[in-house]
């Protein structure tokens, strides 16, 4: 062969390698570390803030761009975030937990199982899938997978171990690897999977300044009109991670915006709960009401602890509304076994802040107390007595 046709097979071969085809990875890879000056300043600090425009009403875009792979689940918002209990994960606030599902056949865009998907289906820790991603250049399917993977197995750790594992995991020499991959096909992924790589990345605490988190939130600026139920509740619930910038204030105020036009679509209680407490303080007086009036809707599937956590939203954008206050207190009253001594202590102080008074529910809320207390161990009375000040406010009422 000639050394003209041994360039024209290379180039033909690194082309094939380049776009992700089936033809280029049965070819070894170069092993030069080339892509790694290139990686690492996605994890950086950028001091530049590009700044995306949103429409201020909400008009169709063409989403030829995107690929109809459904990289999640979506059969609804209650699957992937599995929050049937609406337990909170950090401060009793956030109706939604950090857990969600995937479905691998759908990762898939090839009928066949690479050798990487089958590895990654085999790791049990983070450290484990972060070592799949030794080379620099992976499929969709495979990019994808592993940020799930690496999401369930970061969730497995308890909650001492997570403080370490996150800096394990963004310290990791692979996990350039992985992030530079989805920086690189973040234009081609359906608005799910773009929201669901951006939570995972904030929740494991990637720099927020860094490119990558920067051009992800310019990716769903672009694309905010075209986000349904579920893609508008995650990405609500990424916002509420991340400190204030120009581009998080332009997709909450996008959000504010979308919410507005697209309430009445919404059909589950995790994602209004979700919304309402996205929308802030500084939400107009119109679109807390339009949540009042579908809260009201929707209130009698409302369970105990979302009912709690009702409390705790309208706290938080400071708003009052008697009629969802006085609904959701009979659901307590309903369910006072599965509150906790906790539970009802933040919630006797989250009245007090709302200047809220429902007899019924104070009673109730004192007789299970007074039922109770004989079980606490002596050193929960030595505990509790900072929450005498509460209880005896409230109890006073009897």
């Amino acid at each position: 062969m000639t050394s003209k046709t041994i360039t024209y097979v290379l180039r033909t071969i690194r082309q094939l390698q380049s776009c992700n085809s089936l033809a280029g990875m049965s070819f070894p890879k170069c092993t030069r570390n080339y892509h790694l000056s290139v990686v690492t300043p996605l994890l950086s600090d950028t001091q530049t803030f590009r700044l995306a425009i949103v429409p201020s009403r909400c008009v169709s875009h063409d989403n030829s761009q995107h690929t109809e792979e459904k990289t999640f689940t979506s059969d609804g918002v209650d699957e992937p975030f599995d929050d049937s209990s609406a337990i909170p994960d950090v401060d009793h606030i956030g109706p939604l937990n950090e857990h969600f599902s995937s479905k691998t056949n759908e990762l898939a865009s090839s009928p066949t199982m690479s050798f990487t998907m089958i590895a990654l289906s085999k790791c049990t820790t983070p450290r484990e899938v972060l070592n799949v991603f030794s080379s620099p250049v992976y499929r969709k399917d495979e990019l994808l997978e592993g940020v799930t993977k690496l999401w369930q197995t970061f969730l497995t750790r308890d909650q001492n171990q997570k403080l370490i594992e996150r800096d394990l995991i963004v310290g990791h020499p692979n996990f350039c690897n992985l992030s530079h991959g989805i920086w690189k096909i973040a234009s081609t992924l359906s608005p799910e999977a773009l929201v669901r790589s951006l939570y995972v990345l904030v929740r494991l605490k990637v720099n927020q300044e860094s490119k990558l988190i920067q051009d992800l939130l310019l990716l769903c600026q672009e694309n905010l009109s075209s986000f349904n139920e579920v893609e508008i509740t995650i990405l609500a619930n990424t916002l509420e991670w991340l400190n204030s910038d120009r581009n998080v204030n332009m997709l909450k105020f996008g959000l504010r915006l979308l919410m507005d036009l697209k309430i009445e679509e919404f059909n589950g209680v995790v994602p209004l709960l979700t919304m309402m407490k996205a929308t802030g303080t500084t939400a107009s007086l119109s679109l807390k009401l339009k949540f009042e009036k579908k809260a009201l809707q929707m209130v009698d599937r409302f369970n105990v602890a979302q009912s709690e956590n009702l409390f705790y939203i309208l706290h938080d954008i400071n708003f009052y509304s008697e009629h969802l206050l006085n609904a959701c207190s009979r659901k307590l009253i309903d369910g006072i076994d599965e509150l906790s001594y906790n539970n009802i202590v933040n919630l006797l102080s989250c009245c007090c802040k709302l200047v809220y008074s429902n007899e019924s529910m104070f009673t109730v809320f004192g007789d299970h107390i007074m039922k109770t207390i004989c079980l606490w161990k002596p050193q929960q009375h030595a505990f509790r007595r900072r929450d005498s000040k509460i209880i005896g406010t409230f109890l006073s009422i009897k």
